[in-house]
């Protein structure tokens, strides 16, 4: 049986693989006050109104749509992924899993049905997102493609393991998520350029980003104020996730990193609901 504190190198950290897929992604106007999923919203132009059709894995087509969004004429966007050549496919029920870890966590709106991780058709409200918090979304939708190690390690971390979920992302991403890809990925957290073998119980991971992913789920109002619906012509806006997250907290303590084991302590909840990080607290974090 394995002890409390370590961690399954064959889960974690023995994979980092990309997915190959494709996303279609649809900006319209819902007009009926619901949220109604549907593969093609141009196959119904009574419903849905000044739909707008890209077509891309990447996300920059999107935001810089957004920034033509005047007078809020879409409050929908449609994320739909296109499966069918992906060479490393999750389960039906490890989808449906990691959309319910997602939505406890808010890093995924809660009137997302667990029904999408079956036809892949995700809706978001656009109405009082920041850009910051929309791309978290887009991200973790393109977490069930694009990174089915990461999806798979998160679950055994969360799920078998009961380690926090902001802890467990981390390690998760530095371990699981190419180097390649984390670029593209929430925080900018993978695996470093060129690292060849990882064994995930001695993986340090810098406890500030720890805390701040916690302070930035539990409020993301509070760290993003922008909204997606540009003020005037000139301003320029990015998603901006990394940047906001690092900027949380300031860094005081110049050795934040810590092992993977002292991240199942009782003593974490209490740390990151700390106004600040400390010294005293991270040493007795270590020590426990």
């Amino acid at each position: 049986m394995e002890k409390y504190n370590y961690i399954n190198p064959e889960i974690v950290g023995k994979y980092c693989r990309k997915g190959i897929y494709g996303v279609t992604y649809y900006m319209y106007r819902e007009t009926s006050g619901i949220t109604r999923r549907i593969a093609d919203p141009l196959s119904r132009p009574n419903k849905f109104q000044k739909i707008q059709r890209i077509k891309g894995n990447c996300f920059s087509a999107v935001l810089s749509s957004l920034k033509t969004n005047k007078k809020n004429k879409w409050n929908r966007i449609s994320y739909t992924a296109e499966i069918d050549n992906a060479p490393f496919k999750l389960m039906l029920k490890e989808k449906q899993d990691w959309i319910k870890v997602c939505k406890a966590y808010n890093i995924l709106p809660e009137y997302t049905p667990i029904a999408s991780a079956k036809d892949m058709i995700f809706v978001i409200k656009l109405t009082g997102l920041s850009p910051s918090l929309l791309y978290c979304y887009l991200c973790c939708f393109r977490c069930l493609v694009e990174l089915p190690d990461f999806v798979r390690a998160m679950l055994y971390l969360t799920r078998t393991k009961n380690m926090d979920f902001h802890a467990a992302w981390l390690i998760a991403s530095t371990t699981c998520v190419p180097s390649a890809t984390k670029i593209h990925h929430i925080g900018e957290w993978g695996v470093k350029y060129l690292c060849k073998e990882i064994d995930v119980n001695k993986k340090r991971i810098h406890m500030y980003d720890v805390f701040n992913f916690y302070k930035y789920l539990n409020n993301p109002t509070k760290y993003d104020t922008r909204s997606l619906i540009p003020k005037n012509k000139n301003e320029c806006y990015r998603w901006d996730c990394a940047s906001i997250l690092r900027q949380i907290s300031k860094k005081i303590i110049i050795d934040d990193s810590i092992l993977p084991k002292n991240l199942f302590s009782n003593k974490l909840q209490n740390i990151l609901e700390q106004a600040t990080l400390t010294e005293e607290s991270l040493i007795g974090l270590r020590n426990d």
